[in-house]
């Protein structure tokens, strides 16, 4: 049985794989949240976890990001989904995104199976 105060929540997890990438630190971070069947759909293509290692997340940069709407949802003792907006700011750009990860217990710790995101349309009145 799950011991929830033994490691962070899924939601704790996001929030510190995207601080990692301000501090540089993206790859060792996602290496350890990962889990080794992981998936990353992105709406141009999708990655397996070494891929996504090798491909995606050396890729990811931005000065700072803020989230909203932040859930999680629990789909089992041992399955949880966390959803957020987030914005991510970029050298010369802000990009709104809508984000999803589904987290599964093992091995004694949440470990990321599958991240989606995808941007968000800019709003316009109308």
């Amino acid at each position: 049985m799950r011991n929830p105060g033994s490691d962070r929540t899924p939601l704790e997890l996001e929030y510190a794989c995207w601080r990692a990438v301000i501090e540089g630190r993206a790859l060792e971070v996602y290496r350890h949240v990962m889990a080794s069947d992981a998936r990353v759909f992105l709406p141009e293509r999708y990655f397996h976890r070494r891929e996504a290692l090798a491909e995606w997340v050396t890729t990811l940069e931005w000065h700072q990001f803020r989230f909203t709407g932040e859930r999680m949802l629990p789909i089992t003792e041992s399955i949880t989904l966390a959803t957020y907006d987030a914005v991510a700011d970029q050298a010369d750009s802000t990009v709104p995104l809508r984000c999803s990860s589904l987290y599964v217990w093992r091995e004694s710790r949440w470990q990321l199976t599958l991240h989606q995101r995808r941007p968000l349309a800019a709003t316009t009145g109308g």
